[in-house]
């Protein structure tokens, strides 16, 4: 039969390898923080400094067809209050 071995440790110890394992844990939440602190900071640095600007769809939006909501609507009247018509208006 194989000999069991059983590695006992005091209470103590036992505790000591506990409170250096919950100062491991703040060491890295502590790190975490300072990591996403930096990325923020990088990131409203970008937005102020216009990095997310869009320089490219104004110059060629001419260039893209309006969508039929856009498109200018008729004239709901003329200049003398009369129903719009379909020939133009000749009249001086």
């Amino acid at each position: 039969m194989i000999p069991l071995i059983v590695n006992t440790i005091s209470e103590t110890e036992f505790y000591r390898e506990k409170k250096r394992a919950m100062s491991v844990l703040f060491v890295l939440i502590g790190a975490s923080v300072l990591v996403a602190g930096g990325f923020l900071f990088a990131f409203i640095r970008s937005v102020r400094s216009g990095q997310y600007d869009d320089q490219y769809t104004p110059s060629v939006r001419m260039l893209f067809d309006e969508p039929s909501g856009i498109a200018q609507s008729k004239p709901t009247s003329n200049n003398n209050g009369e129903a719009p018509t379909a020939e133009p208006n000749n009249h001086r």
